[in-house]
């Protein structure tokens, strides 16, 4: 299977370091514990939020299909081209 010159392999993502999401995070809880019981509250959803979805993600990422599904998205977007190509402007 051939690359897409417009499709970037999961490792040429950015990846943010944890020291860097913890202290935003901490930022953000102590904006919000600034705003009294509502701020505090807002912060405690926040966080069962965020655990929620980051243990979803990780259940998803654990069955055994995820492999050959993201390989058949793989392949389906190398084959997409980008909607730039569709239309090309006419020289008059």
């Amino acid at each position: 299977m051939s690359s897409s010159p417009y499709i970037q392999p999961l490792s040429a993502v950015p990846v943010v370091p944890p020291s860097t999401k913890s202290a935003a995070w901490r930022g953000i809880k102590s904006l919000l514990g600034r705003c009294g019981s509502t701020g505090t509250r807002i912060a405690e959803g926040l966080a069962r939020a965020g655990t929620h979805v980051a243990d979803a993600a990780t259940a998803v990422g654990q069955h055994p299909i995820i492999v050959p599904v993201a390989q058949a998205l793989k392949t389906a977007l190398a084959l997409a081209r980008p909607s730039s190509q569709w239309c090309k402007p006419r020289k008059v």
